[in-house]
């Protein structure tokens, strides 16, 4: 298989692959989606070197590619996302660049939030860039996928009172009204 045959076959599963997993952006975060993508194109380029079909390798390395490429909505959209919300009362939301802003029961914003507070909850729930989480009837606020409950357990999750004042005292008075924010309506 000559160069120019690899590259674009390579770039053209790329390209269908980065496609293909876009259409579910709505409800799989994208670390999911690109676990899932690369982990078959390293499947598939392995495939291809174990029988030594250099079509299937080559496909493999592409789609692993796609798969990659798919984090991509990290670097652009900062802010994790949240997919659904049951809960059945207020809720605050820290917006990357609005502040806090309350949101109706079972209100799905169409914003980014780098965190989220409710009342009886005592803290705050800190978000990682590019999770996308559920926020459930019980006020249980938790990622929607094993990738993004992963990611989100390194420096994100939920944080006490003393962390948002912290935060305050460093200068990023956000994460402390968006913990007052939750108390106020109790």
């Amino acid at each position: 298989m000559n160069t120019n045959k690899k590259v674009n076959t390579s770039i053209l599963s790329a390209a269908s692959t980065f496609v293909l997993l876009k259409l579910s952006k709505n409800k799989i975060d994208p670390f999911t989606r690109a676990f899932l993508g690369t982990s078959l194109g390293i499947c598939t380029a392995a495939l291809g070197s174990m029988t030594e079909n250099q079509l299937v390798k080559t496909i493999g390395i592409g789609i692993a590619l796609g798969g990659a490429l798919t984090l991509e909505e990290i670097v652009r959209l900062k802010g994790a996302k949240i997919v659904s919300n049951n809960f059945g009362g207020n809720l605050y939301t820290l917006h990357e660049t609005e502040g806090v802003k309350k949101l109706a029961p079972g209100t799905v914003p169409n914003y980014r939030v780098d965190g989220v507070t409710l009342p009886g909850l005592n803290g705050v729930f800190k978000a990682h860039d590019g999770v996308y989480f559920e926020i459930l009837s019980n006020g249980m606020i938790q990622p929607n996928s094993i990738a993004g409950n992963l990611i989100n357990s390194v420096k994100a999750g939920f944080q006490s009172k003393a962390w948002a004042e912290e935060q305050a005292r460093k200068g990023d008075s956000r994460w402390l009204e968006l913990y007052n924010a939750g108390q106020q309506d109790n």
